[in-house]
């Protein structure tokens, strides 16, 4: 009698159990986490051995993006089962996002010992070193995958991103053609094929694939940006203004993008109104050094001078590219405006060591020459000029010699 309750008892408890699997097993196919999880953890308290319910754990975990926890739990499962090539995988995608990347690829080529050809670890290797810059290594996977299926169109796509990142414009050009090809309505692949084409300056092939993107995604507002600075890459800026000011309208224009229609604004000469878009930008814009050297510009082109020192000024200190050497020189030029000619001349020479152009050199002569007590100067800028010049007809070439001989002539009746 005994046994025979011993074998109820565990009748019931083995039915028990498969019920609960069971739950659980339906809890994870509608997406439950949060339910299934507790369940999980009290299944594993009475069995340690089971690498499957660490696995659906960490599954879990990995779902609800507590990858730290989920890393734990397929290394249970690793542990109980070392050639488990489901679980190497998950874990290596968890550690991808927690940025262990030496770790994902000794775990993957661990994979590939166990599954060669497993396409998803493949990416995820190719995606790991490409995070890592080794371009060469990800791109050899993604052509070995390519070879194997060649109409595979998020290959191409995938191998243009990472050709792109190493400078090899015209191989991502050559990838994305194909990946367009293949898949036509890739609003991605239309994207980034058009940027490729941006970067190299091949603005009209950037705006044909935009204006088929457009076709498929009307007023798609990556595109219509895109457009706007291919055309303003090709100096059409009325035509980029007519899409920015669109995109005002509707509401859909972020700060950069007013910046971009103020920048078409000036360009066009409508410099008031290109500073009431440049004070669309807002706040967060306050210290950008070309935002400021724009509006700085546009106050010096409405003789508004000490405003154009002022963000001409706020530019320089924030800048830290070549575009420095003209600020300098616009900054010369308001202070010259003011009759500052000492910090005027300091500007223009800060402008020339910076880039030194002879043209330069001709505006700090006639800026010497506005300081009555230093004409020895400007006779010897007149003179560096002439020697530099090499368009001997040109206005200032002939204004520089009549000075050079004027001052010459001055100096010698006041000795």
């Amino acid at each position: 009698m005994k046994r025979f309750y011993f074998f109820l008892l565990s009748l019931l408890t083995v039915n028990l159990l498969s019920a609960q699997s069971k739950h659980i097993e339906k809890l994870l196919f509608e997406g439950k986490y949060q339910e299934a999880i507790p369940l999980l953890q009290k299944q594993i308290k009475k069995d340690t051995s089971s690498s499957s319910l660490y696995f659906s754990l960490a599954k879990s975990y990995e779902n609800i993006d507590k990858n730290n926890l989920a890393i734990i739990n397929y290394r249970k499962a690793l542990q109980l089962q070392p050639n488990y090539p489901i679980a190497l995988l998950n874990l290596s995608n968890c550690l991808f996002y927690s940025g262990n990347y030496k770790k994902v690829i000794s775990n993957l080529k661990q994979l590939n010992n166990l599954t060669t050809n497993n396409y998803k670890g493949s990416l995820l290797l190719a995606k790991t070193y490409t995070t890592l810059g080794e371009y060469k290594e990800a791109i050899k996977i993604y052509n070995r995958l390519i070879k194997k299926d060649t109409t595979n169109a998020n290959l191409y796509k995938l191998l243009g991103k990472t050709k792109s990142r190493a400078q090899d414009h015209v191989g991502a050009t050559s990838a994305y053609l194909k990946s367009y090809q293949l898949n036509s309505y890739n609003l991605a692949v239309i994207i980034y094929l058009s940027q490729n084409f941006y970067d190299m300056s091949a603005y009209k092939q950037a705006i044909s694939y935009i204006n088929k993107g457009l076709k498929e995604y009307p007023n798609n507002t990556i595109l219509l940006k895109k457009k706007a600075k291919c055309l303003m890459g090709l100096k059409w800026y009325s035509n980029a203004m007519l899409i920015y000011q669109d995109m005002a309208e509707h509401k859909q224009l972020n700060a950069n993008g007013y910046k971009m229609l103020g920048v078409c604004h000036m360009q066009m000469h409508n410099y008031n109104k290109a500073l009431d878009a440049f004070n669309k930008c807002g706040k967060s814009y306050d210290k950008d050094p070309m935002l400021n050297y724009y509006q700085g510009y546009c106050f010096l082109k409405n003789k508004q001078y000490n405003k154009a020192i002022e963000h001409i000024n706020t530019a320089l200190f924030y800048i830290t590219s070549p575009s420095k050497s003209d600020m300098h020189l616009q900054l010369a030029k308001a202070y010259g405006m003011i009759r500052e000619f000492a910090k005027s001349i300091e500007q223009y020479k800060k402008s020339y060591e910076l880039n030194p152009k002879n043209d330069i050199l001709y505006e700090i002569a006639t800026t010497y020459e506005e300081l009555d007590s230093n004409k020895q100067k400007a006779l010897e800028y007149y003179s560096k000029y002439i020697q530099n010049a090499t368009q001997k007809e040109s206005k200032h070439y002939e204004y520089a010699k009549s000075r050079i001989l004027h001052i010459k002539e001055k100096i010698h009746w006041e000795k």
